[in-house]
């Protein structure tokens, strides 16, 4: 009688010792769930890959334990309000959206993202962002949007994110950047810039990240190395010059380096007929 019941006790103990293994580990059996996708631990997290997968919007039926989701080459062409927490994915800390031919990001997409720390949409065709967008992502480290045809960084894109320390847009459109598209940003470290359609940037931008920021590159863009740009040139070659950054504009200064031209050559053109008035104003008022 003893014997048959700690066989009973046993038996009882392995179940549940299975059950649990089990509860544990179906986050890795996603393929059963969602077609083109595995599931296993990459660099320390539960990942879902899914890369070249036949997905035309964030699939749904993985495990809310999944950390990172890889959803590169897939033709997910708009990221739509609440995508991630609506697929229940709330506990990611990593996306990787790369060459997917996004076109959209709607203002909503991050909500619930509270403790992503990366997230990468390179080579899309995004064309705008949403000053409103990373709001959700207070954790977020480093942001790659890369080959994309973004055109401007309005205020308010990354406020009070705290630990956020690189943020990429190289190959993009960008012509205008506001004074306070970043802001309160104690962390940031390195910004790329580089080969998009920039003439001018006021130091007022980054300034205020002396103390943290190691690296801003900016090369390959059509600088007009005029007045407006003086203060800005002056301030990042004193601090942050490395590369030679060559000025576009005008002809008298194009093709050379920004270390090659002392500030009073940063000029403006002034136009004949003000001149003209501003020569009679001052005659009449020193004459």
């Amino acid at each position: 009688m003893i014997g048959a019941v700690k066989n009973i006790i046993f038996l009882l103990l392995v179940y549940a010792w299975t059950e649990t293994y089990a509860t544990k580990h179906d986050w890795m059996q996603c393929h059963d769930v969602v077609n083109g996708c595995i599931c296993k631990w990459v660099g320390g997290r539960k990942t879902a890959t899914c890369t070249r997968a036949l997905f035309t919007d964030i699939p749904q039926g993985f495990s809310d334990e999944i950390q990172s989701l890889v959803l590169d080459y897939t033709e997910i062409r708009t990221l739509k309000n609440d995508a991630f927490r609506q697929a229940g994915l709330i506990n990611l800390q990593k996306i990787s959206m790369k060459y997917c031919n996004i076109r959209e990001i709607e203002k909503n997409t991050f909500a619930g993202l509270s403790i992503v720390i990366q997230i990468d949409l390179s080579g899309n065709q995004i064309r705008k962002l949403d000053p409103k967008l990373f709001v959700p992502t207070e954790k977020l480290r480093h942001v790659y949007l890369n080959n994309n045809s973004i055109a401007r960084l309005e205020d308010g894109l990354f406020v009070d994110l705290k630990f956020l320390q690189t943020v990429e847009f190289e190959e993009n459109q960008i012509s205008y950047i506001g004074h306070k598209a970043f802001d309160n940003i104690p962390q940031l470290k390195n910004v790329k810039l580089n080969n998009n359609q920039l003439n001018h940037l006021n130091k007022t931008i980054f300034e205020k990240f002396t103390g943290s920021l190691k690296s801003l590159e900016l090369k390959n863009n059509p600088w007009k190395c005029d007045c407006h740009l003086r203060d800005f040139v002056v301030w990042y070659t004193e601090r942050l010059y490395t590369d030679p950054i060559s000025c576009f504009g005008p002809g008298y200064l194009a093709g050379l380096s920004w270390d090659q031209i002392q500030p009073e050559q940063f000029v403006c053109k002034v136009d004949v007929g003000t001149f003209f008035s501003l020569l009679k104003l001052w005659g009449k008022t020193f004459f």
